[in-house]
């Protein structure tokens, strides 16, 4: 689940989860559930879509950063592309 990297981006920029839940207009319980893993009925533990983006804009990162695609070493298909045109 991507709660953890919501929570790592959410107190690296300063948030605590009701001034994320005021940005956002998603209930503080709610950000609680999807940081815990424990979030939705009949266990979905991961949120929407939807959701993903709401909270992506709000701490102006990606959604790739926010769902931690690009975690590891491996570079991101930006740092691909500059390496491929010296950018």
């Amino acid at each position: 689940h991507w709660g953890h990297h919501l929570k790592r981006l959410r107190v690296d920029r300063g948030f605590s989860q009701q001034a994320l839940a005021d940005l956002t207009g998603v209930r503080q319980s709610h950000i609680s559930q999807l940081e815990r893993g424990t979030s939705g009925g009949g266990g979905h533990r991961n949120g929407s879509i939807r959701v993903a983006l709401i909270f992506a804009d709000a701490l102006g990162c990606t959604l790739d950063e926010l769902l931690g695609r690009y975690d590891d070493d491996r570079p991101s298909p930006i740092d691909l592309e500059r390496e491929d045109f010296d950018v």
